[in-house]
């Protein structure tokens, strides 16, 4: 595939990439590192797209969407806010057959830009990152994950005015739902698949 945009005389220009819901079969590694330079956008999902997301991560400082969902990548999530310093949208869901692993960077939370953050149906085990520190997130979903520990009360607060959909479903979150999040006005928020969360439940 790299070979291929790289032939053509638009590899320089190029700024959206969109080669989803194919059976593209590459390392992740040898597509990542072949990228056109000025690249905003670039879409592989529902692919056959392996192996393990190099760290460091390549840089591409014009890089807004990066999409590789639905596809059979393994490893961890790479330190990116370095690499990726204009991103918007990040989306690692549903990578099979056993998904991502490991702990959610803290660094994710200097990646400022995010608007969009999809980590869903992985193996992550971390707790919540302080996603209330991203001024711009509207989507967050890391449902059907191993997500332990608490929902910090002030933390969800500070999501009021900017957050729209928040997933948080199928976890292992532990105790009590804060108060906080039922002041979220017209957000959707999904907290069911938490046995050990005290009222998993819509809070209005």
């Amino acid at each position: 595939i790299i070979p291929y945009i790289k032939s053509k005389p638009s590899y320089t220009t190029l700024e959206v990439c969109d080669l989803s819901n194919n059976s593209i079969d590459v390392d992740i590694d040898r597509i990542l590192t072949g990228l056109p330079p000025n690249i905003k956008a670039f879409i592989i999902s529902n692919n056959f797209i392996h192996g393990t997301l190099p760290n460091p991560f390549p840089t591409l400082v014009n890089m807004e969407r990066l999409v590789l969902g639905h596809n059979y990548l393994s490893g961890i999530v790479p330190e990116m806010h370095r690499s990726l310093v204009r991103l918007k949208e990040l989306d690692l869901s549903s990578q099979k057959p056993d998904g991502l692993t490991g702990s959610i960077p803290k660094s994710i939370t200097n990646m400022l830009r995010l608007e969009l953050l999809d980590l869903s149906s992985n193996s992550l085990w971390s707790t919540l990152p302080h996603v209330a520190e991203l001024p711009q997130l509207k989507w967050l979903d890391l449902s059907n994950n191993k997500i332990s520990g608490s929902i910090p009360p002030r933390e969800t607060g500070k999501l009021e005015k900017m957050i729209e959909t928040l997933d948080l479903s199928f976890n292992e979150l532990t105790g009590r739902v804060p108060s906080e999040l039922g002041k979220i006005q017209n957000a959707k928020i999904y907290l069911i698949g938490n046995p050990e969360l005290h009222n998993p439940k819509p809070l209005r």
